[in-house]
């Protein structure tokens, strides 16, 4: 059972990766291209996703993941230096519903062991269920799709 890779990056990026990713250069794809990030979301069976905004696209999508994130020596020693209290949470979705609802891998939790534990538990259809269930949730707290337009709608509204 091979696992295929699909791995969308900025173009700023796109060459820079493919020249020290040889291997799987046919993986790599252009992130900011119309389309392609939802496209590789929805056709993935998990991700493996740095924390940010790309954790909140991939809930809505429905992709079970695990979040990932980690920093410079020199950022590191310098939110040291600053006091910096690391938070809860880090990704959206557990931000969002206030508990842990995908892995977090921060900083030096981030290990090869420790990312392979964390992926292999996707294969658990348990632990798959209950992300997909907390999606739902999140899904339903951001309201409609329509938002924007709603809004938009309003606005537009209010000089009559």
């Amino acid at each position: 059972n091979e696992t295929q890779c699909r791995l969308p990056v900025t173009k700023t990026y796109l060459e820079w990766v493919r020249a020290r990713w040889p291997r799987i250069s046919d993986s790599i794809v252009n992130g900011t291209e119309k389309g392609v990030i939802s496209t590789v979301l929805r056709g993935s069976r998990y991700g493996v996703i740095c924390s940010g905004t790309a954790t909140l696209e991939a809930a809505l999508a429905r992709l079970p993941m695990v979040v990932v994130y980690k920093v410079s020596k020199w950022v590191e020693f310098e939110a040291k230096l600053v006091g910096f209290k690391k938070p809860e949470f880090i990704s959206q979705p557990n931000i969002l519903l206030g508990r842990k609802v995908v892995p977090e891998l921060v900083q030096h939790e981030l290990t090869e062991d420790s990312l392979r534990e964390a992926v292999d538990s996707l294969s658990d259809p348990n632990i798959v269920r209950a992300q997909l269930a907390a999606f739902d949730e999140i899904d339903a707290l951001l309201g409609a799709d329509d938002a924007l337009t709603k809004t938009a709608e309003l606005v537009l509204g209010l000089g009559n």
